[in-house]
């Protein structure tokens, strides 16, 4: 959907929910309208309480049994409250690990009651059920954050993959691979950045200096 692609592709929550609402028209099959509950429900994370309620008007319209998404809403508003253990309790009941949404919204639960280590487990086996940019950049923040920096390359370099043109995502990839010693990708990263800028001279400095690590005169 067009909306998915401003949201996760170019940053732009606001447009997006204006995008996903228009959208709510053409959205005829069940399926297609349970996708969209889920994108609105997730935009509106990134947006205030007028977007919320704005949801909460439409997803009835949508779906014929607008509990679940609804449910996500209410659970929404109790992590903006800090009142973690009554979101915790309603996330078990309609508890789905093959849901991105639902485990999006757990881990946010699980890192405002202090466990970090276990939130990052649960955006990880998000973004591996839908390795979707923005969920990528925030998954491999938060791992570089609490120091699992194995975990965050590997979803920076699922970033890059999907942004290759995205030299801050990319720079950040290159650096995460030196301080982790992996300096032959480090080496390829910073020779990529180097074609995209080849005025930046740091790029040069940075590749020379993990070749120089490797004992490599490339």
């Amino acid at each position: 959907m067009a909306a998915a692609v401003e949201k996760e592709l170019l940053h732009r929550p606001e447009d997006a929910f204006h995008s996903a609402m228009d959208l709510i028209g053409q959205a005829t099959g069940p399926e297609q309208r349970e996708q969209l509950c889920g994108l609105l429900v997730e935009i509106s994370q990134d947006l205030g309480d007028e977007a919320r309620a704005e949801v909460r008007r439409v997803v009835p319209s949508l779906l014929t049994e607008s509990g679940r998404f609804l449910k996500f809403l209410e659970i929404d508003s109790l992590l903006r409250k800090g009142q973690t253990t009554d979101a915790a309790a309603l996330l078990d009941e309609v508890k789905d690990e093959t849901d991105p949404l639902w485990l999006q919204i757990f881990a946010n639960c699980l890192a405002q009651s202090g466990d970090n280590e276990k939130a990052l487990d649960y955006l990880l086996k998000a973004a591996d059920t839908m390795p979707h940019p923005e969920l990528l950049w925030r998954t491999a923040a938060m791992a570089h954050h609490i120091g699992r920096l194995n975990d965050a390359a590997t979803m920076l370099k699922k970033y890059v993959t999907l942004r290759p043109r995205d030299i801050r995502g990319r720079a950040n990839l290159a650096t995460i691979y030196m301080d982790i010693g992996d300096f032959r990708s480090a080496a390829q990263e910073f020779a990529e950045l180097q074609e995209r800028e080849p005025g930046n001279l740091s790029h040069a400095f940075n590749r020379a200096m993990s070749l120089a690590t490797l004992g490599d005169n490339d």
